[in-house]
């Protein structure tokens, strides 16, 4: 098969990607693997042109840009590119992703797959922020107009199709991950005593300010624990504030504040070093899809507590390869994590746990059958 994915982001010569940049690259060479061919179509670019990057094919899209038809424009020259491969490189299958609905209004020469990450429309609602209509009906137009649809979790497709309208039967195949990549590459690195990590953009949405109370609470039962935070910092769209860091100096008590550090962004290639180190993971979002970062730390044994929102019980279950609370609940949050410090035989034997969890259901040899499987059962149909 040649199998196509179009992605405003992609961890090619650039160090700023997210999550659905490393699940696309994941996938793709795990499809090379088993023999497939792969075109990755990266548009939003200054130029265009072609790559190779580990035997898939990068086509860079150029931004066209038209006073007040850029948006027009712009997705009838990606309309064009991806056209243009499947007439004269037999592309057999374009996957797009739901942000801001690229596909919308384009006419494909092959079958569309939009897989859910997460679309804009999804992410204001767990967020119960005010949403651009704009963005809302790019973001219809582009699921109505899709041939399948397959999400990265069951919560996600559910949640998706409420807020849309949607009767499109759908999919759903979680995100995966290389795990021996992340066991073989450890570093060695000697856990730090009563480290706790925190993985993730500086934002509200990802519980960080709840983060801030919670560690207030650990600070008292665990006075030498240390919070480290790595990720990039970001506005916060509640009170205007240009720093949601600085918000959460503001929650930390005087003695939590001087067990912080804050690392800011690193290099993606440079995570596992920080995960490696921590004697432990927390991930207290308000709002996810399948976050590949859960997925990371689990690859490296690591015990975690995480939020008990919607998708989380499809990636950790409770008490078993890792422990779920509500980041709201800052006491409770706070007691699950002074727990696991204190309890070292019970914290690796959840991370035990944890690991056979990813390795069993979320490696990437597993996803990928199963993407290919689907793949397969989507050209099959379309020559009936």
């Amino acid at each position: 098969m040649h199998i196509g994915f179009l992605t405003p982001e992609y961890p090619h010569k650039t160090e700023i990607y997210g999550g659905i940049a490393t699940s696309i690259k994941t996938l793709a060479l795990a499809l090379i693997e088993e023999g497939h061919t792969v075109t990755v179509f990266l548009y939003g670019r200054e130029e265009d042109g072609i790559d190779l990057d580990e035997k898939i094919r990068i086509i860079s899209i150029k931004m066209k840009k038209t006073k007040g038809f850029t948006w027009w424009t712009n997705r009838k020259y990606i309309q064009s590119v991806i056209n243009k491969e499947v007439e004269q490189n037999n592309l057999q299958l374009l996957e797009a992703p739901d942000w801001t609905g690229i596909t919308a209004f384009m006419k494909l020469h092959c079958p569309l797959l939009i897989r859910l990450h997460g679309s804009d429309t999804y992410f204001c609602h767990i967020e119960k922020r005010h949403q651009k209509y704009k963005n809302y009906f790019f973001e219809k137009t582009a699921l109505k107009g899709a041939d399948y649809i397959v999400s990265v979790s069951g919560y996600t497709a559910g949640l998706t199709k409420t807020l849309f309208g949607l009767t499109t039967p759908m999919k759903v195949i979680h995100n995966g991950i290389d795990v021996n990549a992340f066991t073989s590459r450890a570093s060695g690195l000697s856990t730090r005593q009563d480290s706790i990590l925190y993985l993730g953009t500086i934002i509200r949405k990802k519980g960080v300010l709840e983060l801030a109370s919670i560690f207030n609470e650990v600070i008292k039962e665990k006075p030498n624990a240390r919070l480290v935070l790595v990720g990039a910092d970001a506005s916060d769209v509640s009170t205007g504030s240009i720093s949601t860091w600085k918000l959460m100096q503001e929650v930390f008590s005087e003695d939590a504040l001087k067990q912080v550090d804050y690392l800011g962004k690193v290099p993606h290639d440079k995570i596992l070093e920080h995960i490696d180190g921590a004697a432990m993971c927390v991930f207290p979002s308000f709002a996810e899809a399948f976050p590949i970062s859960w997925l990371e730390a689990m690859a490296c044994k690591k015990p975690i507590v995480a939020s008990n929102i919607g998708w989380a019980s499809e990636c950790i279950e409770d008490e078993k390869s890792g422990l779920l609370e509500s980041p709201t609940r800052h006491l409770e949050y706070a007691k699950k994590i002074v727990h696991l410090l204190n309890d070292k035989k019970w914290a690796e034997e959840l991370a035990s746990n944890t690991y056979k969890q990813v390795k069993s259901r979320f490696d990437i040899s597993v996803i990928a059958k199963q993407n290919i499987t689907y793949y397969e059962y989507i050209l099959k149909e379309r020559k009936i």
